[in-house]
């Protein structure tokens, strides 16, 4: 039986916000068949998602057929990926342009370039765009050109020719609303483009071009990479991005089993935040603890006190947090699925969520 222990109320002075910053993770170096997922979960809709790598395809000649290796961001209902392959490298020329790697945005359901879609990180045009066959910076060449072609606008050394099969990737991924977002590449430096009818000796007229996502849960991304073809291996794996909220644990109405709620009620609801090994409840910023959209009550007018109560209320030697909010600035609606969420931030600008189930009552209730 939980019990609802009610302390001496604690006055405690408004603290700043404190801005979220993404954070820079290194995974390292992979090879053939080493298989990965990373553990850290990034939210797209806190901000964008930089993923790097240098790809080596140096020692890779495909036989008898191509096999792409993938990298990129990945949910249960979420992916988006580059996937590279050298599907004409056993023919190569030092004397001529022969494009011999080819690396391509992708998803599960639209793999080529007749699927990109984006011109923009916001602006989503719908597919194909232009013609797709007549594009820059998706075709590489491993070794030389002739004289003649190293004077067009496309050959430059180094990054699309006598690139000996290795190729600084960084893609680039934004959200575009809660479960939608775009990807775009920069391959050696270059982004991509796609020419409107042929490709002449100029920039494309879409450049850069990108793909949106498979998209639904942006806000639990994990990288992942997926490397196939003998000799094939990345370095530096490196995803700079907004870590996903903390899941904390918080208990609305605390010494109720059932937590009926009357939504047509007034008054303060009491919500206790738990503590946990891994979070102090008291080191929350309580400018930034919203429970479905009402901040936490504040008591002493001017003087901007927060009507807070620390209890341990579970007994585990971690002093939780009780709080409480104006049921009037509750957004009633989002009770319909049966749960309360609580949004916030702890002061070192981290963020923390929790969510507690919640009985709907026409009558009675609090």
């Amino acid at each position: 039986m939980k019990q609802f222990v009610l302390m001496c109320i604690l006055l405690i002075f408004i603290v700043p916000a404190m801005a979220v910053d993404p954070v820079t993770i290194n995974y390292g170096n992979f090879g053939v068949n080493d298989d990965f997922t990373g553990t850290e979960e990034f939210d797209l809709t806190k901000c964008d998602i930089i993923v790097t790598y240098t790809l080596d395809m140096n020692a890779y000649v495909p036989s008898p057929g191509t096999e792409y290796s993938t990298v990129g961001l990945v949910s249960s209902s979420a992916i988006g990926y580059m996937a590279s392959g050298a599907p004409f490298a056993a023919n190569t020329d030092p004397l001529a342009r022969d494009p011999d790697d080819r690396l391509v945005l992708g998803a599960p359901t639209r793999l080529d370039e007749d699927s990109y879609d984006a011109t923009g990180p916001d602006t989503v045009v719908g597919a194909p765009i232009g013609t797709p066959s007549e594009n820059f910076n998706f075709l590489f060449d491993r070794d030389g050109v002739s004289a003649a072609e190293a004077l067009e606008w496309w050959a430059v050394d180094g990054s699309t020719y006598n690139t000996a099969g290795f190729y600084n990737v960084e893609i680039a991924f934004h959200a575009i609303s809660a479960t939608e977002a775009t990807m775009f590449a920069r391959i050696n430096g270059l982004a991509q483009g796609i020419y409107a009818v042929a490709a002449f000796d100029g920039p494309p007229e879409f450049y850069p071009v990108g793909k949106t996502m498979d998209s639904g849960d942006i806000t639990r991304l994990r990288v992942f990479n997926f490397l196939r073809g003998a000799g094939v291996a990345i370095t530096n794996l490196t995803v700079t991005g907004c870590l996903r909220a903390q899941e904390v644990e918080i208990d609305v109405l605390p010494g109720s089993p059932t937590n009926p709620i009357n939504k047509k009620s007034k008054g303060l609801l009491p919500v206790v935040i738990l503590s946990s090994p891994d979070l102090d409840a008291t080191e929350l910023d309580l400018e930034t603890v919203f429970l479905e959209g009402a901040p936490v009550k504040r008591i002493g007018g001017r003087h901007n006190f927060w009507l807070v109560v620390p209890v341990d209320l579970n007994r585990d030697g971690l002093m939780d947090l009780l709080v409480f909010f104006d049921k009037e600035k509750m957004d009633m609606s989002g009770l319909d699925d049966g749960y309360a969420d609580l949004v916030g931030e702890t002061l070192s600008g981290d963020s923390i969520y929790g969510s507690d189930a919640v009985t709907l009552v026409g009558r009675g209730g609090f």
